[in-house]
């Protein structure tokens, strides 16, 4: 997941590089646009992996081994989580 958001990220500075030297107003947009995406996803992406370590600590299970699990598997690991964690002891 984080190399999706790293490869949005890096195509929006190369579209917004590429249009800086360009008068169009629409392409300037559409970078800019590209580059709030890949923020917005980046930072959405990271909330989860807080909530993830967050709730295994709480369940007594180990946080950074999710969290880590979580990095490689990106979403998948979130609904992995979500039907096997324990309840709240």
């Amino acid at each position: 997941m984080i190399t999706l958001v790293l490869a949005v990220s890096i195509e929006a500075q190369a579209q917004f590089n590429d249009t800086a030297d360009d008068d169009d107003d629409d392409s300037l947009l559409a970078g800019i646009g590209f580059m709030a995406i890949g923020i917005i996803m980046l930072i959405v992406n990271i909330a989860i992996l807080v909530w993830i370590y967050k709730d295994a600590e709480a369940r007594g299970k180990s946080g950074i081994g999710w969290l880590i699990f979580a990095l490689i598997c990106g979403p998948l690991a979130c609904i992995i989580w979500l039907l096997t964690r324990p309840d709240l002891v």
